[in-house]
């Protein structure tokens, strides 16, 4: 059912009329609940957690108070671009029909971008859910550029715009992550592999991929399974073989997968710093921290600097004459 109202009088908060405004080209009205289908290989999970039980609370004492976002699908269907965990919610709760702005005859492309865009900047994204959402508006705005007729440089720019509060290169390192075997990408969200170790581990094959995998989860050789960014680096250096500067293929032996993970020290490559010289740039990571507790918060403070210098820094060179990735 359709209604041809105004906007002040279907949205009674600030909010809601911000949104009905940032939605040009849609149509308010009352969907069946049971109508509704999650838009095709939508990235985000629904996870069921304690936010989710709020949620559920929230909806069955006040309903749905921000409309979702849905899209006509055949069958008399409707398919949901943002607001999945809403849709849940009223499942739970038996809730019949449920507020959407229905956008008509719109593309796969243009309902890829606007699912992105909806939910990229909500709270407690995981990693592979940005990953997968940075690749689909990536792969559909290449294909609406193509459709106008762009050359291939534009398109090859296709990442600055996919994110603007992210720069191209973090943009493109998190799409590297969709290249890693589903293991893997599960110990990135479970933060036993940082990021950026992910984007190194994906270019590796799927072959040795897996073979790392089935190695570090084996308890025989780790109590718990995680991987380093220096050990992540490493690994990639050795599937490159004799081509250091390739992403070559060379099949990675059990022997040299348990010699990078089980830490052999390369010789005069210690660095040692006061810690009274980095405390003043470290603001409150010393707070509450005490013996080796403290010694991790410091090494996990650096190790994320020196990760965000990388990224803005992607021509800087290191001090033996190499070129750093990020």
């Amino acid at each position: 059912m359709a209604f041809n109202l105004p906007t002040s009088s279907l949205f009674t908060s600030e909010e809601q009329r911000k949104l009905m405004a940032a939605m040009p080209g849609c149509e308010y009205r009352m969907v069946p609940t049971i109508a509704l289908q999650d838009f095709k290989n939508h990235p985000y999970h629904v996870e069921e957690g304690e936010e989710m039980l709020r949620l559920i609370k929230s909806v069955k004492s006040k309903g749905i108070l921000v409309p979702l976002i849905v899209r006509d699908a055949p069958n008399m269907m409707y398919e949901v671009l943002s607001g999945h965990r809403r849709k849940y919610a009223a499942e739970f709760n038996s809730i019949d029909t449920v507020p959407a702005l229905v956008y008509h005859d719109l593309s796969d492309e243009d309902g890829t971008i606007i699912m992105v865009d909806s939910n990229l900047h909500r709270e407690n994204i995981q990693p592979s859910e940005r990953a997968f959402a940075y690749r689909m508006k990536a792969e559909a705005m290449r294909k609406k550029i193509l459709e106008n007729g762009a050359d291939e440089e534009i398109v090859g720019r296709v990442t600055e715009n996919i994110d603007e509060e992210q720069s191209r290169k973090t943009v493109e390192n998190y799409i590297r992550l969709t290249y890693l075997i589903r293991e893997l990408l599960e110990m990135v969200d479970a933060r036993t592999i940082p990021v950026y170790a992910g984007v190194d581990l994906s270019y590796l094959t799927r072959e040795n991929q897996t073979a790392v995998y089935h190695w570090i989860s084996d308890t025989a050789n780790m109590k718990q399974p995680r991987i380093s960014m220096s050990q992540a680096a490493s690994l990639r250096k050795l599937q490159a073989g004799d081509e250091p500067d390739s992403d070559g293929v060379k099949p990675l032996e059990e022997s040299e997968i348990r010699e990078v993970m089980q830490g052999k020290k390369q010789k005069g490559r210690k660095v040692s710093i006061l810690f009274a010289d980095l405390e003043p740039l470290m603001p409150g990571v010393s707070t509450g921290n005490h013996g080796k507790k403290r010694d991790a918060a410091v090494r996990d403070y650096i190790m994320k600097a020196v990760a965000f210098y990388r990224e803005n820094h992607p021509e800087q060179k290191t001090p033996g004459g190499e070129e750093t990735e990020f």
